[in-house]
């Protein structure tokens, strides 16, 4: 679902290749899944005074602004030159 609504209300990108699009935003949300990982045992035995819910939604924000949401508008969504838009 989170596919879709990308492709469709988000980045609005009907028209490019579903199949390329599936396939790179899949490859795209498993790396985001490592780096969340990675990223909360990295800051969970630094940020000790905060709650692990918090510490992982920090970890969330920074992958997403720093990677997921980049890779989706520049990477996964982006329309070739001959794939006009709607």
């Amino acid at each position: 679902m989170q596919f879709f609504g990308n492709r469709t209300f988000t980045f609005r990108a009907q028209r490019g290749a579903i199949s390329r699009q599936a396939t790179l935003f899949v490859v795209a949300e498993v790396a985001a899944l490592g780096m969340n990982w990675s990223i909360f045992w990295l800051l969970a035995p630094r940020l000790t005074a905060l709650p692990p819910e918090i510490v992982s939604f920090l970890g969330t924000f920074i992958v997403f602004v720093a990677f997921a949401y980049p890779m989706r508008k520049l990477v996964v969504f982006r329309l070739r030159a001959d794939e006009p838009r709607d």
